[in-house]
């Protein structure tokens, strides 16, 4: 056997399983109405009391709308034997065009669809745009099919607000905190955007979805806001569970510890007046703590 022809052995045999898990997702879920429906239970003997025998009626002689009903429906039944027999009217993943999308894995973008191994009649575009709008970055999607087994797909993604950096690896952040990770060898310096460096990843929220990683979504937006607010901060700001957020300033030269996000305001107003004393020379610091929004505190 040539190793063309166990390759085309293989892929066959491999979309046969396909079939049959997606047989056995549909007949679940078939099987699952069936049993939602209300029994119903008939008591034959009742029915046929009282009853009396049919008169014996001879058949009439077949008339040819008759025979031409009948070769339409034994066509009609043939072809719908065909279609759910031949592998042609399935479709599988290699067979899904999809546009490449920025930054989500194709692979799990098709797992998302949940189409690989149905037949083509089988499929409802509405309900596979909806599994995918359920995917937590996909803002928007568009799905066509086409006989007799193809499928045109393009996604639109959440466009990030954000990076956060940790030793596990980065994330590209959307503006509710949801976490996407940067797939390996992608380019983050290049993309310009504000980056949270949080080395042991202790911003994570406690109260996101347990499935998923998600920064807490008010350390974003005041990380968001001092990147604005502070044009030489270069887009970088740092966080750590003992100070939370924190950064360097170079003029003069402090470390400042900023917080939460509460008191931005206030915060803000005593940043500027430290700032002030330092750079007239009428005290020295190493760290300028704002964390409190009653009075600074220079160390």
């Amino acid at each position: 056997m040539s190793p063309d022809t166990g390759r085309s052995l293989n892929r066959k045999s491999t979309r046969r399983a396909t079939r049959r898990r997606a047989m056995t997702r549909r007949m679940r879920r078939f099987e699952g109405v069936l049993a939602q429906l209300p029994s119903v239970q008939w008591d034959w003997r009742a029915a046929l009391q009282g009853v009396q025998a049919p008169e014996l009626v001879l058949p009439t002689p077949w008339a040819w709308s008759k025979l031409l009903s009948s070769l339409l429906l034994i066509a009609a039944l043939s072809g719908l034997v065909l279609i759910h027999w031949e592998d042609r009217w399935y479709l599988y993943n290699d067979q899904i065009t999809l546009h490449p999308p920025a930054r989500l894995n194709p692979a799990e973008i098709l797992a998302t669809a949940a189409v690989d191994g149905w037949n083509i009649f089988w499929i409802e575009p509405e309900q596979v745009r909806a599994r995918l709008l359920d995917h937590r970055w996909i803002a928007d999607a568009q799905v066509e099919i086409a006989l007799p087994a193809a499928m045109h797909m393009r996604v639109v993604e959440r466009e990030p607000v954000a990076l956060w950096v940790t030793t596990a690896g980065a994330y590209w952040l959307a503006e509710d905190g949801t976490t996407l990770p940067v797939a390996p060898g992608e380019e983050i310096h290049q993309s310009g955007l504000p980056q949270i460096v949080d080395l042991l990843g202790e911003a994570a929220s406690p109260f996101g979805d347990p499935t998923a990683l998600t920064l807490e979504p008010q350390i974003l937006q005041t990380a968001l806001a001092l990147v604005e607010a502070l044009p030489e901060l270069n887009g970088q700001i740092r966080y750590n569970r003992g100070i939370g957020l924190n950064f360097p300033l170079q003029t003069p030269a402090v470390w400042v510890y900023w917080g939460d996000g509460q008191a931005m305001e206030a915060k803000l107003e005593n940043l500027a007046a430290s700032r002030k004393l330092l750079q007239q020379g009428e005290t020295t610091a190493q760290i300028l703590d704002v964390r409190f929004a009653t009075r600074p505190y220079i160390r």
